[in-house]
């Protein structure tokens, strides 16, 4: 199994010229997103012996560990599909 170690957080930096319509999310918007995090990339990885746990490490952030039996780059497509439609961010920890 490989494993993976992200920190996935919250950003706004405003309106993008790819998303004219974003706006600043709630506090609460920003906690559900963060937790959806867990559920949401084990649906889109579809990988039964995947064991996927957060931690949280600040009001905007988690820790996101990952294994799995899948390569790295559908971790990666995974993770940005994921990502994408919580509207969040992440950085490989290594």
């Amino acid at each position: 199994m490989s494993r993976h170690r992200y920190r996935v957080y919250y950003e706004f930096n405003g309106r993008t010229k790819g998303d004219l319509f974003r706006t600043e999310k709630t506090k609460e918007q920003i906690d559900d997103a963060l937790g959806r995090v867990e559920f949401e990339l084990s649906v889109i990885l579809d990988d039964d012996a995947a064991r996927i746990s957060a931690s949280p490490e600040s009001a905007k952030s988690i820790i996101l560990m990952v294994e799995t039996t899948k390569p790295d780059e559908t971790v990666l497509l995974s993770m940005k599909s994921c990502l994408n439609g919580l509207d969040l961010f992440a950085t490989r920890l290594e």
